[in-house]
């Protein structure tokens, strides 16, 4: 029975030896899970944090591409507006030039300009390729060219008429 006894104290000191081992074990064990979690946990961060900052950094040359071609179409937007307001201005000043040769036709149609057909040529392109050049003497002369050969072939045969009726008024 000691000798029993002596060997279930010794199975009991066994046992709490590896009791005591198996412990020690699943602590290291535990120890070196929480270690290579902290780990993962400080790599996972690092990854997050380089991505966020590629992130960040494609995101500000994003925003610095639209701001420099935001900054060439106002650019073009503020040429086209002056450009706008450079041709309404001449618009105005041909507005402006039209009335005037419509309002004051009869005034010129005594003062009856004359060109030569060299002249008139040269009319005829400058109005063709510089419009906004023109005097107004010049709309004047082409706005009534039509009218001046019809006038000028009624003035003929009226001229033609009255001759012949003094013809026949002196044969009588």
């Amino acid at each position: 029975a000691r000798k029993q006894l002596a060997a279930a104290m010794r199975a009991e000191d066994e046992l709490k030896r590896q009791q005591a081992s198996a412990l020690k074990s699943a602590h290291k064990e535990e120890t070196q899970t929480k270690d290579n979690l902290a780990r993962l946990k400080g790599s996972i961060e690092q990854a997050h944090s380089e991505e966020l900052r590629k992130l960040s950094q494609r995101h500000e040359q994003a925003i610095d591409a639209k701001d420099r071609e935001n900054a060439v179409l106002t650019s073009q937007m503020k040429q086209v507006l002056q450009r706008y307001q450079q041709m309404q201005t001449a618009l105005q000043r041909e507005r402006e030039k039209t009335k005037e040769v419509l309002l004051d036709t009869r005034n010129m149609a005594e003062s009856s300009v004359q060109y030569t057909p060299e002249q008139d040529k040269e009319i005829s392109k400058k109005a063709k390729f510089n419009v906004e050049e023109l005097t107004v003497e010049e709309m004047h002369w082409l706005a009534t060219r039509a009218y001046r050969g019809w006038l000028s072939h009624s003035y003929t045969e009226t001229d033609e008429v009255c001759d012949a009726l003094e013809a026949e008024t002196r044969r009588l």
